[in-house]
């Protein structure tokens, strides 16, 4: 089913309709070929900004939640925090508050670990449910932990961070949210590695790729709606996060970097098709909020990373 490289480079995934994404994620290459590209009008550049609100949103199980979990102890009874006590706490797969993950409580949870391959296992369903937001989604995650010798590590959260090296991650996801603002359909897979674990450093690195596709309806506030197709490509070159954040849970408030991306939309209006890529950068400011700038495009966008909400500049 799946291809997992035993290598100290990211992990390497292959599987089902999800091989091809991460290929057609890398290109963006179109839907249609009877659709006609076009400049980007405002209605594209609005859709474009609210598809990579949502990628990045903790609480649509965007980027922010795969970090979240990437920097977590896979362990039979559910992800836990890396640094924190082994009792007395509760883990990811439950926990939801302030400092915490906000992405929502996990259910049907299974774990395996294989020594041969060195790689945890886990799939769960995901489901978060307010007053104006509904999202349900299914996962599944792989993880390899590695100490400093690229030795296999099968109890990660034994000595936290101090007793590895390096960690692989590929999270697979598949789900849909409802809300006010926007009503998407999305398939997502973050490829991540990450290191300076050791006690000398005050943060991790991070290096990896992010893929989706899906549908989206942007609820506009005069009343009317935008619908589009896309598929969103970011590429993570030494993003940092800083330990403490972990530690507090508030990744939100400890992640920095630059990001890239290419975000393809696409709308069919009774068989008058279009489509648009643009592209960019996200600029993690490491106080909740990240700065969504698309080349050759003036206004600058504010993200906030924990509910996707965001404003023009």
């Amino acid at each position: 089913m799946r291809n997992i490289m035993k290598s100290r480079n990211p992990i390497t995934l292959f599987h089902g309709g999800l091989a091809a994404l991460l290929i057609a994620g890398a290109t963006l290459s179109g839907c249609t070929d009877n659709a006609s590209v076009q400049t980007p009008n405002e209605q594209d550049i609005q859709a474009a900004s609210e598809v990579m609100a949502s990628t990045l949103s903790d609480q649509e199980d965007g980027v922010m939640a795969s970090l979240y979990d990437a920097t977590s102890a896979a362990t039979s009874t559910g992800l836990q925090p890396m640094t924190a006590p082994t009792s007395g706490l509760e883990t990811y797969s439950t926990a939801s508050g302030p400092n915490g993950p906000m992405h929502g409580r996990s259910r049907n949870y299974t774990y395996t670990y294989n020594p041969a391959t060195g790689i945890h296992h886990i799939t769960f369903t995901r489901d978060m449910t307010t007053m104006n937001f509904e999202k349900t989604l299914s996962a599944d995650l792989q993880f390899i932990y590695r100490d400093s010798l690229g030795n296999f590590v099968e109890h990660p959260r034994q000595d936290g961070f101090q007793s590895l090296g390096s960690v692989d991650f590929i999270g697979e996801k598949e789900g849909s949210v409802q809300s006010l603002r926007r009503n998407s359909t999305f398939s997502r897979i973050d490829t991540l590695y990450y290191t300076n674990l050791q006690q000398s450093s005050d943060a991790i690195t991070i290096n990896g790729n992010h893929h989706g596709e899906g549908d989206m309806t942007v609820n506009r506030m005069t009343g009317t709606s935008i619908e589009r197709k896309y598929k969103v490509s970011l590429e993570f070159t030494d993003v940092t996060i800083a330990k403490s954040s972990i530690i507090n849970q508030d990744l939100e408030q400890g992640v920095t970097g630059t990001l890239t991306y290419d975000v393809y939309i696409y709308h069919d209006v009774n068989g008058n098709a279009t489509e648009n890529t643009l592209s960019g950068t996200v600029v993690m400011t490491g106080d909740g909020t990240a700065l969504l700038r698309f080349k050759g495009w003036r206004p600058q966008y504010l993200i906030q990373l924990t509910t996707g909400d965001i404003t023009q500049q």
